[in-house]
């Protein structure tokens, strides 16, 4: 973990390159139980319109947003790493093997997946909650084929975190796109265009689509989500190429993991709206994104609160698919307890039934090294 790669050379203005990133773990492991958090905020403490909600609530509650903006982010720049390794290499962007491409992403995730569906159904039929529901056979086939971000009736039902898991999909599917973009007008210009069509779209649901359900399912498309996404990758090629640019010292300083994250969290005191727009939603994705340049360019230098995070990072598909069940679970059984105690009981919970289903139902479906990261995890796997 973190052995330097011979693709990669360390330059004399940049910083040291590597293939397996140890920081990327941890920063899954953050993004992950920043949702959980979150969303078990939310079970115990719903927010209420028009209620009074302190500050602490806000911030909480915004956990979830922030760990799905990092998640896509995260997304684009480790998807991309390869191809932008090449580029730092050979100084051409290629396309990857297709076939061996779709054939990794949906064994790595669909295994998983479809396991958390039906563990999620099953769960739903008696155990509803705010994020698991009933299954019904229509949306059930939705989520099978991974089109329920398209069908207002489907969108959040049966798990209410899955429609990320969709779009993460989307993503994949219209990679090739993106690398004919990315070759026409480069990195950023890309991020850019992809910037411009997300806002387009969401502006164009919000007016054409208020007051329809299917408002919604217009505002979370995957084309208004695509530009975070493109960033993330404009981030791997900065990354691989190893080389600062003139605007480094933004990611470089010592203060700057700390000056992106806290500013990123701020944002849930900030939602100014223009136009029917969420401000902070667009800006969090930029903060996430530096955030995450500003962390993976510095020398892993494991604390013991990295190293749980990075335990945390290699079960994170596991603890996102699989806490809104144990929410759902611990809810009922936890409702006489004190407000802060029965929070931390379902966080718990969900860590330990996200355990649990990564030994089962993930783990298997690994590649190789991943496996023998895993091994060496004596937290979870053991």
């Amino acid at each position: 973990m973190g052995s330097p790669d011979p693709t990669f050379q360390e330059t004399s203005r940049g910083w040291a390159v590597v293939r397996w990133i140890p920081a990327i773990e941890a920063l899954r492991g953050v993004a992950a139980l920043s949702v959980i958090v979150g969303h078990a905020i939310g079970q115990v403490h719903p927010t209420v319109e028009g209620a009074v909600v302190s500050p602490v609530q806000v911030l909480f509650s915004w956990l979830g947003s922030w760990g799905v903006a990092l998640f896509f982010v995260l997304s684009g720049f480790c998807i991309h790493l390869p191809q932008a390794a090449g580029l730092a290499a050979h100084g051409e962007l290629r396309s990857p093997a297709w076939g061996g491409f779709y054939a990794r992403r949906c064994r790595r995730l669909l295994p998983t997946h479809y396991a958390a569906l039906v563990l999620s159904a099953l769960v739903g039929l008696r155990f509803e909650a705010n994020l698991v529901h009933p299954p019904a056979a229509p949306t059930f086939l939705a989520h099978v084929f991974m089109v329920h971000t398209w069908w207002a009736v489907a969108f959040h039902s049966i798990n209410g975190v899955l429609w990320t898991i969709a779009i993460e999909f989307h993503f994949y599917f219209a990679y090739p796109v993106f690398l004919a973009l990315r070759r026409k007008l480069g990195p950023m210009g890309t991020t850019a265009a992809l910037l411009v069509v997300g806002l387009a779209v969401y502006g164009a649901a919000s007016v054409l689509l208020a007051g329809s359900e299917s408002r919604g399912v217009g505002q979370n498309l995957f084309v208004v989500y695509w530009w975070q996404w493109a960033f993330g990758a404009a981030l791997a090629e900065i990354y691989a190429s190893g080389r600062a640019p003139s605007w480094a010292p933004l990611f470089t300083t010592r203060a700057a993991p700390w000056v992106w994250g806290i500013s990123s969290l701020a944002l849930a005191f900030a939602d100014i709206v223009v136009l029917r727009l969420h401000v902070r939603y667009w800006l969090l994705p930029l903060f996430c994104a530096m955030f995450l340049l500003s962390v993976v360019i510095r020398p892993w230098n494991p604390t013991p609160l990295g190293v749980a995070l990075s335990r945390a990072g290699l079960i994170s598909y596991s603890l996102y698919l699989i806490h809104p069940v144990a929410l759902a679970l611990g809810a009922e059984a936890t409702a006489g307890l004190p407000g802060i105690v029965r929070i931390l009981v379902l966080i718990v919970l969900s860590v330990l039934c996200s355990a649990l289903f990564f030994r089962v139902c993930e783990a298997p479906f690994l590649p190789k090294r991943a496996k023998a990261t895993t091994a060496a995890s004596a937290l979870f796997v053991s």
